[in-house]
């Protein structure tokens, strides 16, 4: 009986957690996470892109794009990228994913528990983009290599 209990209470839990994830038409709630710099940072309400990531090789794509553009392109972009990594073994944040973060040029928002950033439409192996006009998403797409993730930015 109580393990029926836990697994219900789980499954609800869980499901409430992802209940309000964005979708086209939904208004941006204010975001405020630290950069990999420990600065504190809130999206502005201009924002017009935000691209998330929850993996390794969805994150590896966006640094790989980012990597190749101006310092400033997110801020000239109006951009964000947020990365959630609060499955990292924190050994491994601390030792070797934050140093190498640091050593990029821009700022990468990081959500150390995932309910941080739950309210973001995620898909398996996909970096999510999502768009913005006035505080409203007006897209959401999932793009996994780097021509489409430049094709959200024109």
């Amino acid at each position: 009986m109580f393990k029926k209990l836990l697994i219900s209470g789980l499954l609800l839990l869980s499901f409430s957690v992802f209940a309000d994830t964005l979708q086209v038409g939904s208004t941006l709630s204010a975001i405020e996470l630290n950069t990999q710099h420990g600065k504190s940072v809130k999206v502005a309400n201009d924002v017009k892109t935000l691209i998330f990531s929850v993996e390794k090789a969805p994150s590896d794509l966006i640094n790989s794009f980012l990597m190749k553009q101006d310092a400033k392109f997110l801020a000239n972009n109006k951009a964000y990228f947020i990365a959630d990594i609060s499955r990292m073994p924190s050994m491994i944040t601390k030792m070797f994913a934050i140093p190498k973060m640091k050593k990029r040029p821009y700022n990468i928002l990081l959500a150390k528990n995932e309910t941080q950033v739950a309210f973001i439409p995620r898909k398996k192996e996909f970096v999510s983009v999502l768009k913005i006009a006035g505080g409203k998403v007006t897209a959401v797409e999932f793009v996994n290599n780097v021509d489409q993730l430049a094709k959200a930015f024109k």
